[in-house]
């Protein structure tokens, strides 16, 4: 094995070079029996040579064995390896090598699910002198920053640095990166946003991983693509994305491979497969279990708890929910207590077991409030105050459906009380969270329809693109090309010509008598616009126009971008918030929000005047 020779090699020549210590780094795909011969000679040859090593050989073969333990994905003891390096090392003597042990232990960290202890060590690594000039390199951590932002529900910092991320991987025109930013930017807005446009996200990333050619990236990229579809129910074109990505599986690393299977295993499930669901989440549990991903261990245990209660098998499906529950808290997650307790309150309902229903209930309430509290996230909180709905629902339906025995009466009618006392309670903070998310609406878009409402009134949207009487386009042998801005703006404003899908350059050239180099070099001159420009302003003009039109209001969205000239609903979005600020969805509900909020203001104005 070329790399066991070289390390003993090194490590001769640091006895007497300390200077040529180098940790670079190295391949993680490797055989993984010889890894495993390699492994346990590693710890022979230190347990019998330690005592002879100087501080340099130590720290050498600490990082060694770290890199070889993740590998293995044993990311406990590479954490442990990592550290005990870190301790014999100088900060400032040494920066190369510091950098190195800290930039692998923080991914050990992150390769165990404990997020904000890897992203502490890579906001220190972005602080460095060393990593200071050089943008590559800042990026590449911050790749693993954004991913843990993710993963801890940080979605607004996470789509932050996504953002940073495509556009220097455009500027290199590193395809496979910037597809993964744009998979990782998808999943962000799939969680704030409520419309379904993020879906390009999903697909322009697909286009860009199948141009780099990475089979690594095209199929982890199905795998986020079948995701997005699930989240949506959209359980059949979630499902066949699943399964092509597995078709990728000898490309994909084993965590990858896992995030494939307990997606599969789940939408299996939810299409009510229930065999081929316990087959995929016994193969995934399995492949977790060996390298200790409690994450997927942990997903794998909810997958199997919900196949026993679909066969009412109570007893099994409780068991695998506390099974679930001690992966969540080995993996350092809070995010799916809530909702493994809830399902344990069901299950002892199910089990006539209301004393621990009671317990389960109440554990699973006060999960859900401390997650909430720290994320400090308001959609989080309604999701909760839904979710908390439907358990105490779920639970007075359960019970009076069991028909208990005279005895239970008033132990009924008092967790009934105590019941829809908790859901008047949530009624309420439900009715507090709205306020704040119509607040938060108002302070985000208020000023853009604001402003478009009064571009309205002063009949102005468009002067941007008023002609400059005194620039002057030299020409021979054209005609004049007042006359043809003339014409032009008739053609846009009075004929509404731009409602055509199939208006070009050529078209309107052809129409005013004139070449298109000519025509473009005039709209550039006198509108400050290219033609295109021009055209999707009129068309959003008379979109903005259509859509609080009582004519309209039956009108879809697909239906107003073809009335106003556009071939695709994509198309009519990018344009849209291209002149606005605004998607329409988010136009039209901030519009009739501004309307209805100054209806009394100028209700009181017209009584006054009266």
């Amino acid at each position: 094995m070329r790399r066991k020779t070289e390390f003993f090699r090194s490590i001769n020549e640091l006895k007497l070079h300390p200077e040529k210590i180098n940790l670079h780094p190295k391949s993680r795909t490797y055989n993984n029996d010889s890894l495993k011969i390699y492994y346990n000679e590693l710890l022979t040859t230190y347990s019998k040579y330690a005592s002879k090593y100087n501080k340099w050989q130590q720290i050498t073969f600490f990082y060694e064995t770290g890199l070889v333990q993740l590998s293995l994905e044993l990311t406990d003891s590479a954490i442990i390896s990592f550290e005990s390096a870190l301790l014999l090392l100088d900060k400032k003597q040494n920066p190369k090598e510091y950098l190195r042990l800290k930039a692998e232990l923080a991914y050990a960290y992150r390769e165990s699910s404990l997020y904000k202890k890897s992203n502490d060590i890579y906001n220190e690594i972005l602080q460095l002198p060393i990593i200071q000039a050089d943008t590559n390199e800042q990026m590449h951590f911050k790749y693993f920053l954004s991913e843990n932002y993710e993963n801890m529900g940080e979605y607004q910092k996470s789509m932050e640095m996504c953002r940073q991320l495509y556009d220097h991987s455009l500027r290199m025109n590193d395809l496979a990166n910037a597809s993964y930013s744009l998979i990782q930017l998808g999943r962000m807005a799939a969680y704030l946003e409520k419309d379904t446009s993020y879906f390009e996200y999903f697909h322009l990333a697909n286009s860009l991983a199948a141009k780099s050619g990475i089979k690594k990236t095209i199929g982890n990229n199905f795998s986020s693509t079948a995701y997005a579809y699930s989240h949506r129910a959209y359980n059949e074109k979630a499902l066949g994305y699943f399964l092509l990505s597995e078709s990728y599986k000898q490309h994909l690393p084993v965590r990858d491979y896992l995030y494939c299977l307990s997606g599969t295993s789940s939408t299996y499930l939810k299409l009510d497969s229930l065999e081929k669901a316990f087959k995929y989440a016994k193969k995934s549990l399995q492949i977790a279990s060996e390298i200790k991903g409690y994450q997927w261990m942990n997903e794998s245990y909810q997958v199997l708890a919900d196949y026993y209660l679909k066969i009412a098998r109570y007893d099994s499906a409780g068991y695998y929910l506390n099974e679930a529950l001690k992966m969540n808290k080995l993996s350092g997650s809070e995010r799916n207590t809530a909702n493994i307790y809830r399902k344990l309150s069901m299950v002892s309902i199910l089990l006539f077991d209301y004393k621990n229903a009671y317990f389960y209930l109440d554990t699973s309430y006060n999960a859900y409030f401390d997650f909430v509290t720290k994320a400090n996230n308001d959609k989080l909180a309604q999701q909760r105050v839904e979710s908390d709905y439907y358990i105490h629902k779920a639970r007075i339906i359960e019970l009076v459906s069991n028909n208990k025995i005279e005895k239970e009466r008033n132990k009924r009618l008092a967790f009934m009380f105590a019941a829809i006392s908790i859901i008047l309670i949530l009624s309420i903070l439900f009715s507090v969270l709205r306020r704040r998310q119509m607040k938060r609406l108002k302070d985000s878009y208020y000023s853009l329809v604001k402003k478009n409402i009064e571009l309205d009134a002063l009949a102005s949207r468009l002067t941007e693109c008023e002609t400059n009487p005194e620039r002057k386009i030299k020409s021979e042998n054209i005609k004049d090309e007042h006359i043809i801005i003339s014409k032009l703006k008739k053609m846009l404003q009075t004929d509404n010509v731009f409602t055509n899908p199939d208006l070009s350059l050529k078209t309107l050239a052809d129409e005013l008598e004139t070449n298109t180099t000519y025509l473009s070099a005039i709209v550039n001159t006198h509108f400050n616009c290219n033609l295109k420009t021009l055209i999707n302003k009129y068309r959003i003009e008379k979109a903005r126009k259509l859509m609080i039109s009582d004519l309209y209001k039956n009108y879809s969205m697909d239906g107003i971008a073809t009335e106003v000239g556009f071939r695709s609903r994509s198309g009519f979005y990018t344009a849209f918030k291209s002149v606005t600020g605004l998607t329409p969805t988010i136009y039209i509900s901030t519009y009739k929000l501004i309307i209805s909020e100054s209806a009394p203001e100028h209700a009181s104005e017209s009584d006054s005047v009266s």
